[in-house]
């Protein structure tokens, strides 16, 4: 069976780890961006979705379009002190 990117690469003769890691490059934004866009906060939640969905459905593209447009567009999650509640914490001698 004759596969065309089989060929394709045979014909430049590399070895396999070379071609491993050429067809893992355009993968990782892709991935970068889906895992970025599932723990940031974005304005609306149909927004962050849809950015997941682009990275999913369109894997190269999407995880470029995000890197340029989608990554501005999101915000951390703020972050929550735990509170100082002497209730919750447990005291010296009762351990």
């Amino acid at each position: 069976m004759n596969i065309p990117v089989v060929e394709f690469i045979n014909k430049f003769d590399l070895h396999p780890a070379v071609i491993l890691l050429l067809l893992i490059i355009p993968i990782l934004p892709n991935l970068w961006a889906i895992w970025h866009a599932y723990r940031r906060n974005f304005p609306s939640l149909v927004e962050k979705i849809a950015w997941v969905m682009v990275g999913i459905f369109f894997p190269v593209l999407g995880g470029l379009a995000y890197l340029f447009v989608g990554r501005k567009r999101s915000s951390p999650y703020p972050v929550v002190p735990p509170e100082n509640n002497s209730e919750t914490q447990p005291k010296a001698g009762n351990i």
